[in-house]
């Protein structure tokens, strides 16, 4: 009977082996099969851009500004990219000039336009002066923690922690 059950255990435990093994051989052809989607849909994808951002270029090109700003919003919603980005802008930009009727709406469109774009590079810049100011503060608050000067690693630590309060309030 004992050697019964020993024989009937080792069966089981083959069994159990080789299911183990169907599974993990299961496993990877899944993941192999998801991986290929996945490629598939990239590739996908990307072409869709492209095409977004060729036919916007084209339809800019013919100045059907709305019709472009809709090409460059499909082409974004598949890929951020700062081109995309600047393609819109520059969509939006002509489109508000092209809708103006006088001559003076154009100019004062134009201007306000130019404003904005000046005050987003003011911003862009003070953004990276502000980054770079907060990467010394906490490099040297880091080094200071190394050196076990806690007292000047604190209020590194804290010129750093202020750098990014002011980032995110303005």
């Amino acid at each position: 009977c004992s050697s019964d059950l020993s024989a009937l255990r080792k069966v089981r435990e083959q069994q159990l082996a080789d299911a183990q093994k169907q599974l993990a051989v299961e496993r990877k052809q899944s993941q192999a099969t998801i991986d290929a989607l996945r490629a598939a849909q990239a590739d996908r994808e990307k072409l869709a851009y492209e095409a977004g951002l060729k036919q916007g270029q084209k339809l800019m090109a013919e100045s059907k500004y709305a019709e472009a700003l809709a090409a460059f919003q499909t082409a974004q919603r598949l890929k951020q990219t700062a081109l995309v980005n600047q393609l819109i802008e520059q969509a939006a930009e002509r489109q508000a000039v092209a809708l103006a009727k006088t001559k003076a709406e154009q100019a004062a469109i134009e201007a306000k336009l130019q404003a904005a774009r000046e005050k987003r590079d003011a911003a862009a810049l003070q953004a990276k002066q502000n980054q770079a100011q907060y990467d010394t503060a906490l490099k040297a608050a880091q080094d200071a923690l190394v050196a076990k000067n806690y007292d000047t690693a604190q209020t590194k630590f804290q010129e750093a922690g202020k750098l990014r309060s002011e980032e995110h309030t303005s």
